[in-house]
């Protein structure tokens, strides 16, 4: 803005001013929330908010840095695992024994968990004894766990990173009044003018907003998927927990599975089937936007969650008849699962989200699911006086929402 002009005939005309002219040169927003009040009771604000939405731009939130955090949970969590290991090497824990196979039916459980569940504090609580279980495991030589202690410490990074973004969605709310009508400008000459501009958007404008607050970015994507009703939350967070956990997952059935092991034609071919998949899974992701690519690592989660759950049963048989013949059997429908999870995240992976929310009766269900996880959060925000208004962000279409937002 040209400090030294008539700044006040320059933005006389909100949409002709130089601040919305750099806005439609921008790529993107980035929103720079505050610990006092929400950015959003500005007006200038506001028609920054209106000027993305019109365009059709990605609104992302900064953040504090959280690398310390991230850092110190990553290696706490890391150094849990030689706790276990070392207790199952000082019983002597020998691979497929009681023992040893308890501990992998507390490891699936836990992952499992942990990839629906939002609370941070449980979270962590998950991964903590997720590692404990799979230390334990691979004390027992099963190399498979490596990549499991792998998915427990970078599922404690992306943790943190996500209660970076929670708390400046807290502050996107304080003091926010539900709405953008209520915002308020220094200068009564520009409310006017702003607000005369956006007046046939607001519903629009509030929409993004509280998409950006919900999804921790607001695009073109989870605006129009929020207003068919589906459930955005967290949809614009990638995490790269289990991506690391494929990548390593991968690496170790392959030296494991095609260098030191020989099996039957059938699995050989699905285990080989397995890996190319999974390749090409990983170039197409790579190939996306962030927008598709969190959506694809969503999809890929929460196709495991079933794996997970049926392979705890198979284990928990297995601890119950330990014998070589129940070994085998679980290992085939290890192999068989894990094939049909690549499928159908590839599958899901190269559909558009939309065009999949579009499918009648089914889609926006399964867009939901993708996306879906058990959420008991609760931002707490400091009372702000008689003007504080509950935010009213639209209900989730099932009742799995518990976020309550006082403002």
């Amino acid at each position: 803005m040209p400090q030294h002009l008539d700044i006040a005939s320059l933005i006389s005309s909100p949409v002709h001013s130089p601040f919305a002219k750099a806005l439609t040169a921008a790529s993107e927003i980035l929103v720079v929330p505050n610990r006092c009040s929400s950015v959003y009771t500005r007006v200038w604000c506001v028609y920054e908010a209106f000027l993305a939405q019109s365009q059709g731009k990605r609104i992302r939130t900064a953040v504090r840095s959280h690398l310390l955090n991230a850092t110190k949970a990553a290696v706490f969590t890391f150094l849990l695992f030689p706790i276990t290991f070392a207790l199952a090497l000082a019983l002597g824990t020998q691979k497929h024994s009681t023992e040893a196979d308890a501990a992998s039916l507390a490891m699936w459980i836990l992952m499992a968990l942990s990839l629906i569940i939002d609370r941070s504090a449980l979270r962590r609580l998950v991964h903590w004894l997720g590692t404990l279980a799979a230390g334990f495991a691979l004390a027992s030589g099963d190399l498979h766990k490596i990549h499991d202690i792998a998915y427990f410490v970078v599922a404690e990074i992306d943790r943190e990173r996500l209660a970076a973004y929670d708390e400046e969605a807290v502050n996107l709310l304080r003091s926010f009044a539900n709405s953008v009508r209520f915002a308020t400008c220094s200068e009564p000459s520009d409310q006017t003018a702003i607000m005369g501009e956006i007046e046939d958007d607001v519903d629009k404008v509030d929409g993004t907003i509280k998409v950006l607050i919900r999804a921790k970015a607001s695009t073109p994507l989870w605006n129009k998927l929020a207003e068919r009703g589906i459930d955005v939350s967290d949809a614009g967070f990638t995490e790269w927990a289990f991506p690391t956990y494929t990548v390593v997952g991968l690496i170790v059935h392959c030296y494991k599975g095609f260098f030191r092991k020989k099996y039957a034609l059938w699995e050989t071919a699905l285990k080989l089937g397995t890996a190319v998949i999974t390749v090409l899974w990983c170039a197409v992701v790579v190939c996306l936007g962030t927008d598709r690519r969190a959506f694809c690592f969503q999809a890929l989660q929460k196709a495991m969650v079933p794996y997970f759950f049926t392979h705890a049963a198979t284990q928990l048989v297995e601890v119950f008849l330990n014998t070589e013949e129940m070994d085998r059997i679980v290992h085939h429908v290890a192999t068989v699962q894990r094939f049909v999870v690549v499928v159908a995240t590839f599958l899901l992976s190269a559909i558009h989200p939309l065009l999949l929310a579009s499918i009648p009766i089914v889609g926006p269900p399964l867009v939901e699911l993708v996306l879906f996880r058990i959420r008991i959060r609760t931002y707490k925000l400091p009372m702000c006086g008689d003007g504080c208004r509950k935010l009213d962000i639209p209900a989730t279409p099932p009742a799995r929402d518990f976020l309550r937002l006082i403002v």
